[in-house]
């Protein structure tokens, strides 16, 4: 055997050990007990959308979400419409953004909820729509930041294959390497598929400027989050299915 073949047989080697390791400690965490809020206080949800969307029943009893489009072209405007019509008491509203070129289209989105927030919401939570959230994500979500582990707290999508074939399995499996590496408070980055933000973070952050030219929502906020010395926790136990093909 070469020494480049043994180098690579080594290093795959060093890479499969460092992942069961992974594995376990991630599965060694999820055992932890967490401490639970004494109080469910009302949370806005943003869900910024372009296409198709889906938003799963939460048992999180305070919920209202807004969703923004760029367009009442959007395919799926009409279908937010429906979902607003059956939920008068969950859905805020169904914003139409306009397209821009200042920032990043699901960033003006954004922008355009932020508007429904109330003074007694206690957090501004933001779902990708492409996601499939389960119905505890939100109240495991919101469960660092109304206990006091975090002024944040953020997630990472589940990547499962919608359709067979090589390569969804593959992105899969490279997408759940990412999800199980343990987080450290120090490090975290926010994902903006599953993203929470408390009161505190949310008047220290001030979005509308944060988010004025920005192309990513989640590392714009990660960047002013650490530099403003906030803690963003991530729970494990907020994995979000997210099919792809």
């Amino acid at each position: 055997m070469g020494y480049a073949a043994g180098a690579i047989l080594a290093l795959w080697m060093a890479l499969a050990v460092a992942a069961t390791l992974g594995c376990w400690l991630y599965l060694r965490l999820l055992r932890r007990p967490q401490p639970e809020p004494d109080a469910a206080p009302p949370v806005l949800v943003a869900v910024p959308v372009r296409g198709e969307a889906g938003l799963a029943a939460q048992d999180y009893p305070a919920w209202r979400v807004v969703f923004a489009v760029e367009g009442r072209a959007d395919p799926a405007f009409a279908r937010l419409g429906r979902f607003a019509a059956a939920h008068p008491a969950r859905t805020v509203a169904v914003v139409v953004a306009s397209a821009t070129a200042a920032r990043a289209q699901k960033v003006q989105n954004l922008l355009a909820a932020l508007p429904a927030l109330r003074p007694d919401d206690a957090a501004l939570v933001t779902l990708d729509a492409d996601t499939l959230p389960p119905p505890d994500m939100l109240a495991e979500l919101l469960r660092p930041v109304l206990t006091g582990q975090g002024d944040l707290s953020s997630g990472y999508r589940w990547t499962v294959p919608a359709s067979p074939g090589a390569g969804p399995l593959l992105l899969s499996l490279a997408e759940m390497g990412v999800a199980t590496l343990p987080r450290s408070a120090r490090l975290n980055l926010c994902w903006g598929g599953a993203n929470a933000i408390g009161r505190r973070a949310l008047d220290r952050l001030d979005l509308p400027r944060l988010w004025d030219r920005a192309v990513s929502d989640d590392l714009s906020v990660s960047r002013a989050a650490h530099r403003a010395g906030l803690v963003v926790y991530a729970p494990l136990t907020v994995r979000p299915p997210s099919p792809t093909d």
